[in-house]
């Protein structure tokens, strides 16, 4: 099994295309047994702006208060996760089974 730590940065634009997505995507088509844990920094970080909520970390860390925590969800279960699982289903991956936790 192999874990694979998919930061937000990493997150294609739509449209472009991902060497990442893509090599995980073949591995996953050659049998390998994967788990993709992501991030979504860069995207929660311009959530909480759009929604004039503050960004605050101690020692590099964010923060997560009730209202923070509630558009982290949002954007890890939404928009990330969504991105991520139609690239994958764009590369033949059979990526409907894919869940956030």
């Amino acid at each position: 099994m192999i874990v694979i730590k998919y930061g937000g940065n990493a997150l294609p634009a739509a449209g472009d295309s991902d060497p990442v997505l893509e090599a995980i995507a073949d591995a996953f088509l050659d049998g390998e047994q994967l788990v993709l844990v992501h991030g979504g920094g860069p995207q929660i970080d311009e959530a909480l702006a759009e929604k004039g909520i503050g960004k605050n970390r101690v020692a590099g860390y964010r923060v997560t208060d009730e209202a923070v925590f509630a558009t982290v969800q949002s954007v890890l279960s939404g928009t990330v996760l969504r991105t991520i699982v139609n690239y994958l289903i764009g590369s033949d991956v059979n990526a409907d089974w894919f869940i956030s936790l």
